[in-house]
């Protein structure tokens, strides 16, 4: 049976290691924060509420275009461009209004805000 090793005074010091990814502080700068209230606290709850609704249609559409998308490669045998940048806007969109949601940003969605 092994005995445990006694602690020395010679153990090295703890390596302190590099952030893997610095890209992703890089993203999270894009997004606007404030640390203040809305001016009128009751009306952005109103519009939490209508976009909590939206991303509900927007998780629709989302499942029917990748359905949409999925007959398109299986029968066409290649992806439908135009479903696939309207993915990548509903993508930013969903973003965005989970932003808006979490209190993250002030910034509404589309059609606040360009479509992108």
């Amino acid at each position: 049976m092994k005995t445990p090793k006694k602690p020395t005074d010679e153990s090295p010091d703890p390596v302190v290691l590099e952030n893997p990814a610095p890209e992703a502080d890089e993203a999270s700068e894009s997004v606007e924060v404030s640390d203040d209230l809305p001016k009128n606290v009751w009306l952005h709850g109103l519009w939490m509420l209508i976009i909590a609704m939206l991303l509900r249609v927007v998780g629709a559409l989302a499942t029917l275009a990748a359905f949409m998308q999925f007959l398109w490669m299986l029968f066409g045998k290649k992806r439908n461009e135009g479903i696939k940048s309207f993915g990548e806007g509903m993508a930013a969109w969903m973003s965005k209004a989970t932003l808006f949601l979490a209190g993250t940003s002030d910034e509404k969605p589309f059609p606040w805000t360009p479509w992108k």
